[in-house]
């Protein structure tokens, strides 16, 4: 069985005279709720094969308040910085089978269109900091053949 854990940048700031998209850092509540779905995510007890993680600088603040020892390895890559759901499925496709369970941290629209064409559910809204885990059988690079199970969607409120 894989398992792709599926997560949203926390808060971020707006303060659009200091910083440019890419270069936002967390907001206070972002760094809170980041915390938040560590602790949560810990309590999974999975081990995380590979990371997959934009790398902007939200991102890459958001993983650092999560469990490290969850995390076997993590790449940062540009690429996933607007990345649209077609390119998410591409990625995922294309993963080594020796990763069982994969975590991609992202941006919206992208990760929310992936999520909602594996899960083959409608989610309103994917805000930031939600992870969703979505299950299946197939190997990753049939990944789109068939469909997954949407085992988990969680928002930084449910745990409030």
């Amino acid at each position: 069985m894989k398992q792709i854990i599926f997560l949203r940048h926390a808060k971020s700031k707006w303060n659009k005279h200091f910083f440019d998209d890419f270069n936002r850092p967390l907001a206070k509540k972002g760094v809170m709720d980041a915390i938040l779905m560590s602790n949560y995510l810990a309590t999974l007890t999975r081990k995380i094969d590979l990371v997959l993680s934009s790398s902007s600088q939200r991102t890459k603040e958001t993983l650092k308040h999560f469990y490290p020892g969850n995390f076997e390895s993590i790449t940062f890559t540009k690429s996933l910085y607007h990345a649209d759901k077609k390119f998410i499925m591409k990625l995922l496709a294309n993963l080594d089978s020796k990763n069982n369970v994969v975590m991609l941290v992202g941006h919206n629209p992208g990760l929310h269109e992936a999520v909602e064409t594996l899960s083959k559910h409608k989610i309103t809204r994917f805000p930031t900091c939600a992870l969703a885990l979505i299950s299946f059988d197939n190997p990753w690079e049939r990944i789109e053949e068939k469909e997954s199970t949407l085992e988990l969607f969680l928002k930084p409120s449910d745990l409030r």
